[in-house]
């Protein structure tokens, strides 16, 4: 739609596509770079579970397999309240972008956002399911645990402190970045679960009060750190299509730009830095406009599936928009109240 959408421009020139306008592809192509990473994650973690059932049907060893079952428990604890928060924003959003024409019951943006609401409450409340994560994040180093899917894998030999590589803002800066946040709310959600303990507070209050920037934060952190790792990986094996590096590093950079509070507070960037995010993230949006349709079409379910006027593949909006309402039962006839609200409501001056 936005790329169809035609509207204002330089003095003298055609009107601009809107998705032209810095406010508007700053607002969706961090969202476009997101399907794909969301997208790639997905299809990863389902190569885990085949894993664990293949090697449950073949008799692997048993102590291998239960690491591997508790890390995709906690893997995907956190990677649905992701998908689904993201997914939840990137409606609400894209609905905006589109103006009035939006708000259209045949633009379907409205019932997309009706049918993914249940997504934020499957299993539970999306904070609950979080804790599922944080609590074998920070079990496992006491009962000696191991990720076979390679998760944590990383944490060995990890040093928590700036490297040279971030001199360049990408994928690499972004993912150093996230893992040393992660090592440091690691430390200081198990010190402050440790200090209120000893105050001999119960247990259950203990973990009710180290959630919201401390467990809750390093659950999030956790899956973020994964998926960028597990694209990362994926755009290096597949250097052939360089445009999936650029939505690497959009994606990588926008997580930045999200968790930036934490970073400051954590003492891991500073405002110049994230002011250097800032640029790049808009940056690499502007660079994805002349791809951002060919990109939608890659994932883009059939028009007969997504059935909206705003979204058809042909482009043809405004065709498609008063097929729309002249196929409409009574859309151009009086409601059946108006007689009735004119007679009761008209003025009798």
């Amino acid at each position: 739609y936005s790329a169809v959408r035609k509207q204002f421009g330089p003095e003298g020139e055609e009107e601009w596509p809107v998705l032209y306008y810095q406010t508007q592809y700053r607002r969706l192509m961090p969202y476009l770079s997101a399907c794909f990473v969301m997208h790639y994650f997905s299809l990863s973690l389902y190569e885990d579970f085949i894993r664990l059932l293949m090697g449950r049907l073949t008799g692997e060893n048993q102590d291998e397999l239960a690491d591997l079952g508790m890390e995709i428990h906690g893997v995907s604890s956190a990677g649905k309240p992701l998908a689904s928060w993201l997914a939840q924003r990137a409606i609400q959003e894209s609905r905006e972008a589109c103006g009035g024409h939006g708000y259209l019951a045949a633009a379907r943006l409205g019932k997309l956002r009706e049918d993914n609401d249940a997504n934020c409450t499957y299993e539970g409340d999306n904070n609950v399911l979080l804790q599922q994560t944080s609590n074998w994040i920070l079990n496992l180093e006491k009962r000696r645990g191991t990720t076979p899917a390679g998760s944590l894998s990383w944490l060995q030999g990890f040093k928590d402190s700036p490297k040279d590589s971030w001199k360049t803002i990408d994928t690499d800066f972004a993912l150093d970045a996230i893992r040393c946040l992660f090592v440091r709310l690691r430390k200081t959600t198990a010190k402050q679960i440790d200090e209120l303990n000893d105050t001999g507070l119960d247990k259950f209050l203990v973990r009710g009060d180290t959630q919201f920037h401390q467990a809750r934060s390093l659950a999030l952190v956790f899956i973020q750190s994964l998926i960028i790792q597990r694209f990362k990986v994926y755009t290096e094996n597949h250097p052939e299509f360089p445009i999936l590096a650029n939505l690497s590093d959009l994606y990588a950079l926008w997580t930045i730009e999200e968790l930036a509070t934490d970073l400051l507070v954590h003492n891991i960037l500073d405002a110049d830095s994230i002011r250097n995010v800032r640029n790049k993230v808009l940056e690499l949006s502007r660079c994805l406009v002349r791809d951002a349709v060919s990109l939608t079409d890659v994932l883009a379910p059939p028009d007969f599936v997504l059935n909206s006027i705003l979204g058809h593949s042909s482009g043809d909006v405004y065709k498609l928009m008063e097929q729309s309402f002249l196929e409409s039962p009574n859309a151009f006839t009086t409601a059946d109240f108006g007689p009735l609200y004119t007679q009761l409501y008209r003025s009798k001056l």
